[in-house]
């Protein structure tokens, strides 16, 4: 019998599920406190910066770290 000299090719994997983390904010929207996007202090800076701006408003901003919709 022969022996196989290199590993095989690996398959492909075709996601199905939605993306994570996502622009704009980059803050999973899963029920996951553990996650440590939700302390990571670049992100939560952009979220800051916007609501300083008067772009987002205070509920808004906290919904956007705690992964939630800012309009839900």
């Amino acid at each position: 019998m022969s022996k196989h000299t290199s590993d095989p090719e690996p398959f492909p994997v075709i996601m199905e599920d939605d993306l994570i983390h996502v622009p704009p904010y980059y803050f999973c929207a899963t029920d996951d406190p553990t996650c440590p996007c939700r302390e990571d202090p670049d992100l939560v800076t952009v979220v800051v910066q916007e609501y300083q701006a008067g772009v987002l408003t205070g509920d808004e901003a906290l919904r956007i770290v705690q992964g939630r919709q800012a309009n839900s």
